[in-house]
């Protein structure tokens, strides 16, 4: 099989997560504790080289919530980007595709390999590209990924129908 045709191969099983969903509530304690911490500046952090990273936003998400990362990645030296996939509700192999286009410009314009930090989904898209360009990719950084198999709450996986037949109805 070819390098862009290979399949991308993820657990089937779909379960509800046994967690609260109110945990998600503690938003703006987390944002206000980022803000007074020095690393928030970068100071105190040891110096990126100036190799290409690229963030991967996690399920339902979108490069939007990650903005704060790619610039504190910016802040400490890297040379950051966003995934450029879009919301990351779409098929897997089409999300890993242009999570793959992106990884070819960042290599191409550094001239380096890539490293990636993917959150949630992110995570495992991540390592999926990784598997497909391993002469690109240099890590791969996941941020609570599901490697064995994806537990969501009730309300995730509800809202994450929602938003799947919403992209299939405009296809």
């Amino acid at each position: 099989m070819s390098e862009s045709h290979s399949p991308v191969i993820f657990h089937r099983g779909m379960k509800s997560a046994a967690r609260p969903i109110w945990h998600e509530a503690m938003l703006g304690l987390d944002w206000l504790s980022l803000r007074t911490s020095p690393v928030f500046y970068g100071l105190g952090v040891p110096r990126g080289d100036g190799s290409a990273v690229i963030v991967v936003p996690g399920f339902l998400g979108t490069d939007h919530y990650l903005w704060e990362m790619n610039l504190w990645l910016r802040r400490i030296g890297y040379n950051a980007y966003m995934s450029k996939i879009g919301w990351n509700a779409d098929c897997l192999e089409t999300t890993v595709r242009r999570l793959s286009q992106t990884i070819e410009k960042a290599a191409q314009e550094t001239g380096g390999k890539v490293h990636l930090i993917g959150h949630s989904l992110g995570g495992v898209l991540s390592r999926a590209a990784a598997v497909r360009q391993p002469e690109k990719v240099a890590s791969v950084i996941s941020l609570g990924s599901p490697f064995r198999g994806v537990a969501s709450h009730p309300l995730v996986l509800a809202t994450a129908e929602r938003v799947r037949e919403r992209i299939n109805l405009k296809n």
